[in-house]
């Protein structure tokens, strides 16, 4: 439970500045918000990565090589969303044609940016959790759902000529629910039989060798699991 509590804490200091320093921020053209806006998402993004790592490591009965597949997937996911997301507007302002500035071109690729990171996200986590590829796999869809359900929110609070600020802030905590339903989704499926790899408990980091194994009874005519086990 602590695992899951610290890496869900983790998502959440990613977004802080989205949906604390912009609905503060209001219509303000003051330079002073926008630099203090870029210092939010510099330091969010760091402890993002910190914490994210640190829940990661705290997974009991995970191995070594899971931890380490599971932390470098992650840190994948936040140099993704931290700095391509930022690229984008400069990628498509060298564009030729008319192309170049499109709003369009800059809202799909970030969408994209997105799924991957939030994609990566949950294939981090069900890695460090010992399932299967097909769980991993069902990442993908789950990512792209949550992406698309949170670029139809955002089209409809444009619609309404909704605040910039109220629409990221409401936007934001819809992906938030949405990941923490995609965790909670993942984790029923970790029930499934089969669902979770067979942990190998000599290589496992939290197994101790020193907790008392009972002999096995080597007499004639025994049963394990019958009278006399």
């Amino acid at each position: 439970m602590a695992p899951r509590i610290v890496f869900s804490a983790a998502i959440v200091i990613g977004v802080l500045p989205d949906i604390t320093i912009v609905p503060l921020s209001g219509n303000s053209q003051n330079p002073l918000v926008a630099i203090f806006y870029l210092l939010g998402l510099f330091f969010a993004a760091l402890f993002r990565s910190l914490v994210g790592v640190f829940a990661l490591i705290l997974v009991k009965n995970a191995t070594l090589t899971r931890r380490f597949v599971g932390m470098g997937i992650f840190f994948v996911a936040c140099l993704d969303i931290s700095i391509l997301t930022h690229m984008v507007t400069m990628f498509v302002d060298r564009l030729p044609g008319e192309a170049r500035g499109s709003i369009a071109i800059v809202i799909a690729i970030t969408a994209v940016i997105e799924a991957i990171y939030v994609a990566l996200v949950f294939v981090s986590w069900n890695v460090v959790r010992h399932r299967r590829w097909m769980i991993c796999l069902a990442s993908i869809p789950y990512a792209v759902a949550v992406v698309g359900v949170g670029q139809a929110a955002d089209g409809l609070f444009s619609s309404i000529d909704a605040p910039y600020e109220l629409s990221t802030t409401l936007t934001t905590l819809l992906d938030l629910v949405l990941m923490s339903l995609g965790f909670g989704l993942f984790h029923l499926l970790d029930r499934i039989r089969g669902a979770t790899v067979p942990i190998d408990r000599a290589n496992s980091a939290s197994f101790h060798h020193d907790v008392p194994v009972r002999p096995v009874n080597t007499r004639p005519g025994y049963l394990p699991g019958y009278p006399g086990a």
